[in-house]
């Protein structure tokens, strides 16, 4: 009888730590080292963050790899960064943020044994942009729930020595890269319309380095704003957030947005529209969801030939104003609750489970 070849994984992702992408490349790694399922990285530019995970760190830059016979290639990353070697063998873990993907991408995914999306809503976008519907799959994202809990301590943040936390009750924090997907110019017009000339509400801008903020300095000066730049470790990131008693977003797309995953798993009020992935998890019961509207996605450098072709939404600016005044009138108690609730039906164990036992179903059994 002929032994039936052990099934082994090769993992590549551009980055590790830091963004949606890293973040999740990070916690899956760490899982299947805690669950000691046979995995090799390797790097091809990687950039890993400073901050990361200690374990996965000295795994990704330190452990010996082992030589693998002929691995299944499980990427986290755009499909066309995928080599045409790995095609055959490849699993691609990945995202998208309009209502389908571009032709390239679809090409790929229809090449690929296997291409795993975090949303029905990405599934929907794959399949009406031509992609074999048996060569999509759904795993959804989580959050690291003992990190991102109710009971973290917020910053001592502090603005001429006076608390914010003290100074304004309450605290709405929004966290974004600054490119056009996001909607940065559309959340301050907001903002300023729902609270300008209110003493006792602040804005925290979580943003990455180098984003310049200096065209919106006039409009920023109407509102209580704080804007925090620095790169931090998951730790701090999380008392970053539980330094607000909102979150609030209104990006014209989603693949799944872990900030506001994790704004659940801390209890915290969240003000979102209502499309995309947002929809997958959140609902009126235990959010504000802003009306939005379909449209031809826009300009999104550097980004745009991802996005030719597709659509995102736009807000509702009436209803956000709305939703964002409203969002303050009480302490949410209920809403919170149950979307804590939510997201304590997500892990990373649970997730890693299912892309292992999709893995043996499309590739073989293993032990």
């Amino acid at each position: 009888m002929v032994e039936k070849p052990k099934l082994e994984v090769e993992f590549y992702s551009n980055v590790i730590g830091g963004s949606g992408y890293g973040v999740g490349a990070e916690n899956i790694i760490k899982e299947f080292l805690k669950k000691k399922l046979p995995i090799k990285f390797s790097a091809r530019n990687t950039h890993i963050f400073k901050f990361c995970d200690p374990m996965v760190r000295d795994f990704v830059m330190h452990s010996p790899q082992k030589q693998m016979d002929n691995p299944i290639k499980l990427f986290k990353t755009t499909p066309d960064a995928i080599d045409i070697d790995s095609f055959s063998r490849a699993v691609n873990i990945t995202v998208f943020e309009c209502d389908g993907i571009c032709k390239n991408w679809a090409n790929i995914a229809n090449i690929i044994p296997l291409t795993i999306v975090p949303t029905e809503f990405n599934k929907r976008g794959w399949i009406d942009s031509g992609v074999d519907p048996t060569k999509v799959e759904v795993v959804g994202e989580a959050v690291d729930t003992e990190i991102f809990n109710p009971e973290v301590k917020p910053l001592d943040l502090t603005f001429n020595n006076i608390s914010i936390i003290e100074k304004y009750p309450i605290r709405f924090i929004a966290i974004f890269q600054y490119i056009n997907r996001k909607n940065f110019s559309g959340l301050l017009d907001v903002f300023i319309k729902a609270f300008e000339g209110r003493d006792d509400i602040c804005l925290i801008l979580k943003t990455n380095i180098g984003d310049s903020l200096a065209p919106y300095k006039y409009p920023l000066e109407k509102i209580n704003a704080f804007i925090f730049s620095q790169t931090v470790p998951d730790e701090i990131m999380a008392s970053l957030m539980a330094t607000s008693t909102h979150y609030v977003s209104v990006s014209h797309g989603e693949g799944w947005d872990l900030n506001c995953f994790a704004a659940g798993a801390m209890k915290k009020t969240v003000v979102v529209p209502n499309h995309s992935a947002y929809a997958e998890y959140l609902t009126n019961d235990n959010a504000f969801l802003i009306n939005s509207k379909k449209v031809k996605a826009g300009p999104n450098p550097p980004f745009d030939r991802y996005f030719q072709g597709l659509n995102w939404w736009d807000i509702d600016i009436d209803d956000t104003v709305d939703k964002l005044r409203e969002s303050i009138k009480s302490d949410n108690l209920d809403k919170k609750e149950k979307f804590y609730e939510k997201v304590k039906e997500y892990s990373w164990s649970k997730s890693v489970d299912k892309i292992w036992n999709l893995i043996i179903e499309r590739f073989g059994d293993i032990r």
